[in-house]
């Protein structure tokens, strides 16, 4: 009797935590398709048919050149966040989420303002075009919403609160659309990225408000200088994560041209959109074992998942990639989406790739000493970099897609 009451118990057990696990992944996968797909799946390619193919291209490579800083700010603070805040209690949490603000704010308001002054100056001295400079200046702008947009639904994620992060970041996704969509429209590129900024702003100033708390809690030095041992370094590895693809963009467009780049774009973003899957997992890893203070605490439940969850990642998603990836892209860019299939070929060994960067990253940034992480994203920088400096200039988009899947 006492056994089988003790097997009923287990099993009620594993089917909460089943719950909790789908809970998790359909959570965070609404974050995904809220935060990511609407904006790059939708809003682009509409953009993209309503403004043209050149246009287009001058729009994303502005975008890139913005988006290497992107978020990183934010989230090399974030990354402090999700190290150290659940060794606070709630009430002092909420300060240390504030002293996080507040050094984003002071590094952001800079940020932007060098930013803008190296425009002008690029303007005044003919460095860039003036196309690129115009849509460059609302982006900069931008960086300083999102940063904070970002860093304040950092604290959702350490409590596992997925559903609010998702609903926040589809309101900010569906401003996004309205706002880009409508400035496409009416000023074509430039009105596309004055929409960004518009619809972050608006976002970043309704979940201010809703977390207003947090900014009247006092600034803390000493937790200031825990979040400052972790930020600088991460925010470094963080710009050479994510800076090799754009600027492999940026490269393309000054030694052949932006239509080039639109080619790319249409297909890294069907290449976006199969990689989804695993980028939402990386990111839920990376949750999941905040609370945990060494490899050795997870479980072998964990670790099988884990495992098997690596194997899809590595094997069924490419072939999908490879099957359904070109009719995607003429779907979603239907005026030049035929001049990107040729390049699927090469980004299929992207995904591979990917999949375990996405989730060998976590547990590095987690448990590896924070020094380490810089050489290791410099080192995976480089190796997309070289490859872009030496194949572009003779093989143009071929050799770009080389780059990004080496």
């Amino acid at each position: 009797m006492i056994f089988c009451r003790n097997t009923i118990i287990r099993i009620e057990e594993q089917i909460t935590w089943l719950k909790r696990d789908v809970s998790y992944v359909f959570w965070m996968f609404a974050e995904a398709v809220a935060a990511l797909v609407l904006p790059r799946l939708v809003l682009f390619p509409l953009a993209a048919y309503f403004i043209g193919k050149e246009q287009f291209g001058v729009f994303m490579t502005a975008m890139s050149l913005a988006l290497i800083l992107g978020i990183q700010p934010g989230n090399g603070l974030a990354i402090g966040l999700l190290k150290h805040l659940s060794d606070y209690p709630q009430k002092q949490a909420a300060q240390f989420c504030g002293t996080a603000l507040r050094l984003c704010h002071w590094a952001m308001s800079a940020t932007v303002i060098s930013g803008l002054f190296i425009i002008i100056a690029a303007g005044i001295s003919r460095l860039a075009p003036s196309e690129i400079l115009l849509c460059l200046a609302p982006l900069i702008i931008s960086l300083y919403p999102e940063n904070q947009f970002m860093l304040i639904l950092t604290e959702s994620r350490v409590h596992r609160r997925f559903s609010g992060r998702a609903i926040w970041s589809l309101l900010r996704s569906v401003g996004v659309l309205i706002c880009g969509f409508v400035g496409a429209l009416a000023y074509g590129t430039f009105g596309l990225a004055w929409g960004f900024l518009v619809a972050n702003v608006i976002a970043y100033a309704i979940l201010q408000y809703y977390y207003r708390e947090w900014k009247k809690a006092p600034y803390n030095a000493e937790m200031a200088s825990i979040l400052k041992t972790i930020w600088f370094q991460m925010t470094v590895a963080g710009i050479m994560t994510v800076s090799g693809p754009y600027l492999v963009r940026v490269i393309l467009s000054f030694i052949h041209s932006y239509s080039d780049t639109a080619d790319l774009v249409a297909a890294t973003s069907v290449m976006f959109l199969f990689s989804v899957p695993i980028t939402c997992l990386g990111s839920l890893l990376f949750s999941m074992i905040s609370k945990y203070n060494s490899i050795e605490q997870f479980s072998i439940r964990g670790k099988i998942i884990f495992l098997l969850v690596t194997l899809f990642g590595i094997t069924v998603m490419p072939v999908a990639f490879k099957l359904f990836g070109p009719f995607t892209v003429r779907v979603m860019f239907p005026k030049f989406g035929e001049d990107s299939v040729g390049l699927f070929g090469i980004l299929v060994w992207a995904i591979p790739a990917l999949t375990l960067i996405s989730f060998s990253q976590p547990i590095v940034i987690k448990f590896a000493p924070v020094r380490v992480v810089p050489i290791i994203n410099f080192v995976s920088m480089a190796a997309t970099l070289l490859p872009a400096i030496c194949l572009i200039p003779a093989y143009a988009t071929k050799g770009a897609c080389w780059a990004i899947a080496a």
